[in-house]
């Protein structure tokens, strides 16, 4: 079986560099202006290199008088943000084949930057279309500024949770816009790489819906296919579905008989890595939870992604941290990036059987989970 699924991954990897190869690329010219008599500027990936063709990961040029130009290759529409000197990084922009313009304005990150009107349209359809969660979010925020000065030296789990929850709703609206959006704008690039971007936050089961919305053009284009070939091998973490086997070490490299979940009536897996802060920030709540629901059936099993070079290090983190629970090493996270998880921490709360019930949940909607079913 890990033979066969070895051979058909070699074959998807072996087609997508073939076609990645026999793109028709087109060249591109984009000229700007800049509040800078002298710098760099680079055109920064809006998503992880595999899916821009291979020329095109790494453009910059020097600024000189104002001015800069960046000349390359693309095969169709491609997002970027322009980062200046590692200061400036404006929001993501839409560059066609072609040539055109722009003008940065270096005091204002996150700059929204248009090289033609259709980017621009199609943005300002869509910002209309998220409106209303816009302003949700917005009323939510100041929600949270409001109790966290009520509750000073923390805010109750309850409370939290709550939070949390209300905050899961407004990503989950965000989607359900977006989807609406392509579904109204099936040949959109700007909906294409939107939809990409918001695969390095994890999968959800939406994307695929959004994906079925766009036109044979989009699904045609490489970035589209890769995102498809993405969303497959992420699905196998969706919500209902068995969690998949794993073959992952002990925290101190040596071999293991993988994961098991039948002896807990809860598990939740965490990945994470040494040098991750908002990892490591969990780890307090995590503790807090584990030996309180732990002996009424709770389990928790950490697995690091951490690269050869932490070989030592990892087990002296899990030891200075109390991480008292289960640890496993994903080496290189090879395994983990087969499961397309991008964002870390990523977590998983599986049943008894091993089915994925929920994901990603925050350290107080766990408690509060766990309280009333444990």
């Amino acid at each position: 079986m890990k033979t066969r699924l070895g051979f058909l991954l070699v074959c998807l990897f072996t087609f997508l560099k073939v076609s990645a190869q026999e793109l028709d690329l087109k060249p591109f010219t984009i000229e700007g202006s800049v509040a800078l008599d002298s710098g760099t500027v680079v055109l920064r990936l809006v998503a992880d290199s595999s899916f821009y063709n291979h020329s095109a990961r790494h453009l910059s040029a020097p600024i000189k008088n104002k001015k800069f130009k960046i000349t390359g290759f693309i095969p169709q529409p491609t997002a970027f943000q322009i980062m200046v000197d590692n200061q400036y990084l404006s929001d993501a922009l839409i560059i066609e084949p072609g040539e055109q313009s722009v003008t940065c304005n270096l005091s204002e990150m996150n700059e929204k930057l248009f090289v033609n009107d259709r980017s621009k349209v199609e943005y300002n359809e869509y910002t209309r279309l998220k409106a209303p969660i816009t302003r949700r979010d917005t009323a939510l925020q100041e929600k949270q500024r409001l109790l966290e000065k009520q509750y000073p030296s923390g805010l109750p789990q309850a409370i939290r949770a709550e939070l949390d929850a209300e905050t899961k709703i407004i990503y989950e609206e965000a989607d359900r816009a977006l989807r609406s959006f392509v579904a109204q704008n099936p040949d959109s690039y700007f909906g294409l790489w939107l939809t990409i971007r918001l695969t390095n936050w994890g999968y959800e089961s939406i994307f695929d819906d959004i994906f079925e919305q766009f036109g044979a053009t989009i699904k045609g284009t490489y970035p589209a296919k890769v995102l498809r070939t993405r969303l497959i091998e992420s699905g196998k973490l969706a919500v209902g579905k068995q969690f998949p086997y794993m073959n992952l070490l002990d925290r101190h490299g040596n071999a293991t008989k993988g994961l098991s979940f039948n002896k807990n009536k809860y598990t939740l897996v965490d990945f994470w890595y040494t040098n991750c802060s908002p990892c490591r920030a969990q780890f307090p709540s995590f503790k807090e939870t584990y030996m309180k629901y732990h002996p009424n059936g709770f389990e928790l099993i950490g697995i690091s992604t951490d690269t050869e070079k932490y070989r030592t290090e990892l087990p002296k983190v899990i030891k200075e941290l109390d991480l008292n629970w289960m640890h496993f090493w994903d080496l290189e996270g090879k395994e983990t990036e087969l499961l397309s998880i991008k964002a870390f921490p990523t977590n998983f709360l599986l049943n008894q059987q091993g089915t994925i019930i929920e994901k990603n949940i925050s350290p107080a909607e766990l408690a509060v989970f766990l309280q009333k079913n444990l």
